[in-house]
């Protein structure tokens, strides 16, 4: 969150009180030659004319009427510049173009006391008026006077070390400094101030500041020991629910994420407190730390719900949408998915892809490519929209009349993004998909540019399945056990490895290796769990004992296929081999 910045906006605030003083400086006189104390008459004799323009120009400022003052002082620079007076009217008219909110020709009058009087005696009052102007116009926008102002706060500091406005200097030296991103600096003012003005009339605005530039800086610790200070002394300040929820923040950054979640809970609940959307933003992600996906969905929802005009309320839809998805409320998430959508912002293309997985997860494949091809369709510069390619293929896929355009989709997005993450995935959908509908070389291809582009990928498994596969829908039987034997080498974990060893046997098996087949698959039996996977390798194993005679071991087997499973897809072909095998023994 970005600190206040209703601290420090106008030179008014840079000068406070002080400014008063400067205005007074210049007192009504008892006698007509009289003038302040601290602008007493000059030692040389000045003009009988620059001394009634001086008095004229006192009495304007004194009475408030700033504008004729300057053109008193004005004039008294530009005809009289060698008069003893001249440097105070310099500085006079500085001070008047200051009042009447002109910094940047308050600058350059105060710029000449600097430059042409040196020794000037209310020197601190200029290089303070100075500072003032530079600040002020570096608020308003000419970033480049953030340090120009830090300059003349620091040579403030310099020539006058215990003078009146050192705690004005160091806090807005410290300011100019932090403008331009110098941190670690400002915060040494900040510390400054705070230990040498302990009751300082800016103790409260430099502990703030330095709270948050520490907070800004990473170093939670000693931020939240300062606004521990802070709240200590001010907890009345208007900056103090602030203060408590940035204390929050650093709790949170400390890992204590259901005590910092309970502060936030506190400052949110605080009535027209400004940044209230910020505390429910920070108070959600505390829920999702601690893994509560469903408490941090409905807190997310509050935020555009509550404070619609809040600039956290596009992020809170999505993320509401994000945290109900994660706790598996899909009527919720897509609830909120679809005023992400709606919004049109930069979240509603991953918007368009969660909603898509929900769409999916509901079978309602038709209604995802809908979704997916009018988002693709809207553009942007989302990086879900590579997802959202992703999730029109699978959309695609789960239509069996489409799934050719879905291998389509897959290839396109495997060819345009070979880098992007989700490339494997795509190029593997592609070799599923052709295996899926039989265009077997096709399948083989894909695969191979897969495990070139990506042999260490955590699908080059499953790739390497789909081109044994197809090799062996081929007939390529060579191919496919060589493919197999290097699949079940590389997978040694694999939920799918007891159907690639039956599928390892079976190639075996149609090359007519019967007694490799029955090594193959014996050892096996006892270990697999799918009915279907013994089912199918005690067919084979019996089918290759009948192979090579072995009745009385081959009816055994297929007994033992058919008890597995008796609806298995072998289970006819088992039935008439078992028949055989009863016939050759005789049991007609």
């Amino acid at each position: 969150m970005k600190r206040n910045s209703g601290r420090s906006e106008s030179l008014w605030i840079v000068l406070g009180c002080c400014l008063a003083s400067l205005v007074v400086l210049v007192p009504r006189a008892k006698a007509q030659n009289a003038v302040a104390p601290a602008a007493a008459a000059p030692t040389a004799k000045s003009s009988p004319e620059a001394e009634r323009i001086y008095l004229d120009g006192r009495n304007y400022q004194n009475g408030g009427a700033f504008d004729l003052a300057a053109i008193e002082w004005a004039k008294l620079v530009k005809d009289f510049p060698q008069d003893p007076l001249a440097d105070k009217a310099q500085h006079y008219l500085g001070v008047c173009l200051l009042k009447l909110d002109k910094p940047a020709e308050a600058e350059a009058a105060l710029k000449a006391v600097v430059k042409n009087y040196p020794k000037f005696d209310l020197m601190e009052d200029t290089l303070l008026s100075l500072g003032a102007c530079q600040y002020a116009q570096a608020v308003a926008g000419k970033q480049d006077h953030y340090a120009a102002a830090g300059a003349t706060f620091e040579s403030l500091l310099k020539q006058y070390p215990k003078g009146r406005y050192v705690e004005e200097a160091l806090y807005f030296a410290g300011e100019s400094l932090y403008a331009q991103g110098k941190k670690p600096e400002a915060v040494a003012y900040y510390e400054r101030l705070v230990s040498e003005f302990p009751e300082g009339k800016r103790l409260a605005d430099a502990l703030y500041a330095q709270g948050v530039a520490q907070e800004e800086l990473g170093k939670f610790a000693e931020a939240g020991a300062i606004y521990d200070k802070f709240l200590a002394s001010f907890g009345q300040s208007p900056l103090a629910t602030e203060v408590k929820m940035r204390k929050a923040e650093t709790v949170l950054q400390a890992g204590d994420a259901a005590t910092a979640g309970r502060m936030f809970a506190e400052v949110a609940a605080v009535k027209d407190f400004a940044a209230a959307d910020h505390a429910l933003f920070r108070q959600a992600l505390c829920e999702v730390k601690q893994d509560r996906y469903a408490e941090a969905g409905a807190l997310y929802a509050r935020i555009p719900t509550e404070f619609p005009q809040s600039p956290n309320a596009g992020e809170a839809t999505i993320a509401a949408g994000r945290c109900f998805h994660r706790a598996e409320k899909y009527g919720e998430a897509a609830a909120w998915f679809e005023k992400a959508i709606a919004a049109g912002d930069r979240h509603a293309a991953e918007a368009a892809h969660w909603q898509c997985k929900i769409l999916l997860k509901s079978g309602k494949p038709a209604e995802a490519v809908a979704l997916a091809a009018k988002q693709l369709a809207a553009g942007g510069e989302s990086p879900f929209l590579v997802d959202l390619q992703l999730d029109h293929g699978d959309a695609l896929f789960e239509i069996p009349d489409q799934r050719a355009e879905a291998l389509a989709v897959y290839t396109k997005l495997a060819d345009a993004q070979p880098e992007h993450a989700l490339a494997p995935q795509a190029r593997y959908n592609a070799a599923f998909a052709a295996l899926d509908l039989k265009q077997y070389p096709q399948a083989i291809e894909q695969a191979a540019r897969f495990l070139k582009a990506y042999p260490q990928d955590r699908l080059a498994a499953d790739v390497t399945y789909v081109a044994a596969e197809a090799q062996l829908q081929l007939q390529n039987y060579a191919e496919a056990e060589k493919g197999y034997a290097q699949l079940l080498a590389i997978a040694q974990d694999h939920p799918d490895r007891e159907i690639w060893q039956v599928r390892q046997g079976l190639v075996a098996h149609l090359q007519k290796k019967y007694p490799e087949t029955i090594a193959i698959l014996s050892p096996l039996v006892g270990q697999l769990k799918s009915p279907a996977a013994i089912s199918e390798a005690q067919y084979l194993i019996g089918a290759s004992q009948f192979q090579a005679d072995q009745f009385a071991e081959a009816a055994k087997s297929l007994a033992a296929s058919l008890a597995a499973d008796p609806k298995s897809r072998q289970a006819p072909e088992a039935l008439l081999l078992m028949a055989r095998v009863q016939a050759r023994g005789g049991d007609y």
